[in-house]
């Protein structure tokens, strides 16, 4: 299992941070939080706007996927090739 740092998407529909369930997920999970911003979205996965990041390594969950693209199983890697584009909003 491979600990990542995934990273929050502010947008003006977000939560203020002090109420927002993405800024506090975000915060466990090491980021710094704004709290003048509202928190929207906390994206999970290899999108080129906001990539998750290997904890271990610092390297881009993207480089390890290339690596071992078995990870992903036959169906997901049909679908979507070697890119996990799932975004947990």
């Amino acid at each position: 299992m491979l600990s990542l740092q995934c990273q929050a998407q502010n947008y003006g529909w977000g939560r203020p941070a002090g109420t927002s369930e993405v800024a506090k997920l975000a915060q466990l999970n090491g980021s710094s939080i704004d709290e003048s911003q509202p928190y929207a979205e906390l994206w999970m996965g290899t999108h080129p706007n906001c990539p998750s990041m290997i904890c271990t390594t610092g390297s881009p969950l993207a480089q390890w996927i290339e690596a071992h693209p078995d990870c992903l199983g036959l169906k997901v890697q049909q679908r979507f090739g070697r890119s996990l584009p799932f975004l947990f909003k």
